[in-house]
């Protein structure tokens, strides 16, 4: 009898501390320190406010691909990559849809004018062709679907 009368006191007194006093502790794990830098459009070489892909390549650069172009971010500065149809190692369209980092320090770039490969390397893009193009005939919009799917 004695025995069980002590059970239920420390038993008593266990719950009391349980729901009464640890609430009172405050336990923190680590201290959260997010570090944050905001970077204006209209100061920047960015042509547009929508960026629709962004990636960090295998060098650390990150990589902002918007409707007006693709950019290469160093941390610092902004380095722009445009549409010439008068350069052949140049990317396809200004209007970027996605961006996959794939082996070999290489960009797949999904653009409005088809697909395009970027070597670092070279520092140039290489137009991706698909070897049966009656099935892909409207490059554009295979660019706008397939890649999101791609990237999933």
């Amino acid at each position: 009898m004695l025995f069980d009368k002590k059970h239920r006191a420390i038993r008593k007194h266990c719950i009391f501390f349980a729901f009464y006093l640890l609430p009172i502790f405050h336990v923190t794990a680590q201290d959260i320190n997010l570090n944050f830098r905001f970077f204006e459009t209209k100061n920047t070489q960015l042509g547009s406010i929508i960026v629709n892909s962004v990636i960090q390549d295998s060098k650390g650069f990150f990589w902002l691909g918007t409707e007006s172009g693709l950019f290469r971010f160093d941390g610092i500065n902004f380095f722009p990559y445009n549409y010439d149809p008068l350069d052949s190692t140049g990317i396809s369209d200004d209007y970027i849809h996605g961006l996959v980092d794939v082996k070999d320090a290489k960009i797949l770039i999904s653009t409005n004018g088809g697909w395009c490969l970027y070597n670092s390397e070279y520092d140039r893009f290489d137009p991706v062709e698909f070897e049966n193009y009656e099935i892909i005939k409207d490059k554009a919009n295979l660019a706008r679907n397939f890649l999101p799917a791609l990237i999933q």
